[in-house]
């Protein structure tokens, strides 16, 4: 791919993880507004994992491309997987989500899930719970292995 080519690509995935931080607070605060109080570290730690991704975003469309695609990898590879496991859970989308994974509730299948714009922080920690829940979201996938990929040539 000719460098110009790589250069509109950082763009679109700085203007997607600029935009996916931005839906991100959006619901964030949409959502926590009245469970602030008691969930504040999670909704602090909403409001820090989104800015970390328009920050990265903002990054790529500067002219730091290298520390842009360095924090973009750390971005991405939070969103690669979500899970979900005896009460304990992780879930991290900022932009669209293709994910493709298995259930076991209430036994073992495969699910897919796709939605063309969304933002969501999840952390669980309920015990007693028996499901296992595991996804992987392409998307993110896609994009850090172009990321990956980039780095490695430019090193």
């Amino acid at each position: 791919m000719k460098p110009e080519h790589h250069r509109l690509v950082l763009y679109i995935i700085g203007i997607y993880q600029i935009l996916g931080g931005l839906l991100g607070w959006y619901a964030g605060i949409y959502q926590g507004f009245n469970n602030i109080i008691n969930h504040f570290f999670i909704f602090i730690i909403i409001i820090v994992v989104f800015a970390f991704s328009i920050y990265c975003g903002v990054l790529l469309l500067s002219n730091k491309i290298s520390s842009g695609i360095n924090l973009s990898l750390i971005n991405q590879f939070l969103q690669l997987a979500q899970f979900k496991i005896f009460g304990f859970g992780f879930e991290y989308v900022a932009g669209s989500y293709l994910a493709i994974g298995f259930s076991d509730t209430p036994v073992m299948h495969l699910q897919y899930k796709y939605t063309f714009i969304k933002s969501g922080f999840f952390i669980s920690s309920v015990t007693g719970d028996n499901e296992i829940n595991v996804m992987f979201n392409f998307i993110a996938i896609l994009i850090f292995a172009y990321l990956y990929n980039l780095n490695l040539n430019q090193s």
